[in-house]
């Protein structure tokens, strides 16, 4: 017999540890000139030239019901549109494939019950925007600009698959 689960608690702690996160990360991103959009207060925009920078953070695994455990994963997603309204060519990047100038991941997640990770979290997000949004948002979007490392492991990948591939035709 195991502790009893109770999706409700569950839910609502890591309900309000994402509304600690946004509070704390929308403190330090007003402060470069955006304003909190919207009502769910996961979303903030700014005005730059032609267009609209927009910076929302997800939460993993929101959209498959009731969180399983304490575990608060954000993805930092950045678009640009124009000011009317439609999107622009390459308007949109996430911060999964990103990586830190050492190649490393960068540590987006925390524990909601416990506050384990909190502050690297927060700092992460805001190193996410700082070494990679908002130098494509100064582009106004655009294809972003791979690493060396993230090229090989695409490399990699590709010629993976390939390989496996050619393997199950030589199986049939």
């Amino acid at each position: 017999m195991g502790v009893e689960h109770d999706d409700k608690a569950v839910s609502r702690v890591v309900k309000e540890g994402m509304l600690r996160v946004c509070r704390d990360f929308g403190e330090r991103v007003e402060r470069l000139g955006f304003r909190r959009k919207g009502r769910d207060g996961e979303s903030w925009e700014r005005r730059s030239g032609g267009w609209i920078e927009a910076i929302h953070l997800h939460r993993g695994g929101c959209s498959y019901g009731a969180p399983t455990d304490y575990g608060v994963d954000i993805r930092v997603e950045f678009s640009v549109t124009n000011l009317d309204g439609t999107p622009r060519e390459y308007g949109w990047m996430d911060s999964d494939p990103l990586r830190d100038g050492r190649g490393y991941a960068y540590h987006t997640r925390f524990n909601a019950y416990s506050g384990d990770k909190y502050e690297r979290c927060v700092e992460d997000l805001m190193r996410v925007v700082h070494e990679h949004g908002l130098g494509w948002f100064a582009r106004g979007g655009g294809p972003r600009r791979l690493g060396v490392r993230e090229v090989v492991g695409r490399v990699r990948r590709r010629v993976s698959l390939w390989l496996w591939e050619l393997g199950r035709g030589f199986r049939r």
